[in-house]
């Protein structure tokens, strides 16, 4: 058993780092979509539609709506910084039309993406689709700053050392797989 743990932490970057980082990072994302669907993100059988009142729409709006004053060297006003044009417009023309569907991709989505992490399960390719997860994240709330910035920004680089370390190899299910089947790239 000792020989285990020494040879976890023998290699250039300790692997138990790496395993720590991806089971923090998979159970935040487990527990973030667990909130969600206790919020009502997912409909229950009982409702064969989501009501317009999804808790995403309401946040989306504030977001849409929210405005920060911010103070330059050199600016006698403050300026007011807002939610991305772009941003906005894509908002209000394709997810809030759809709400129910977009809080159903996030809550199932923040679900099976912790889960894949927590198991090690293709680890380089779900911190991918993570990433694009919060790279969307933090282009909703740039304008709102910290601590969403830092938050996003934080979450997309622990993504980032995850699937560059093929961090799954450690206790995950990519180290099994890459034992019998070392010529494939997936794990």
């Amino acid at each position: 058993m000792t020989a285990f743990f020494a040879a976890l932490t023998e290699e250039q970057t300790p692997l138990v780092i790496l395993l720590v980082l991806r089971l923090s990072v998979g159970g935040l994302l487990v527990w973030e979509g667990y909130q969600k669907v206790q919020q009502g993100y997912l409909p229950s059988r009982k409702q064969e539609t989501v009501s317009k009142t999804v808790p995403l729409d309401l946040i989306l709006r504030v977001w849409m709506d929210e405005q920060r004053k911010v103070y330059r060297a050199g600016d006698e006003e403050p300026r007011t910084v807002k939610m991305f044009p772009w941003y906005r417009v894509f908002l209000e023309h394709a997810v809030l039309p759809n709400v129910a569907l977009y809080a159903a991709l996030v809550a199932a989505g923040e679900l099976a993406l912790g889960a894949l992490l927590i198991l090690g399960i293709l680890v380089p390719w779900i911190s991918g689709i993570g990433m694009l997860l919060g790279i969307n994240y933090l282009i909703a709330t740039w304008h709102l700053g910290f601590p969403y910035t830092m938050l996003n920004i934080l979450f997309i680089t622990s993504l980032l050392v995850l699937a560059l370390s093929r961090a799954g190899r450690c206790l995950g299910f990519d180290g099994w797989m890459h034992k019998f089947y070392p010529e494939i790239p997936l794990f």
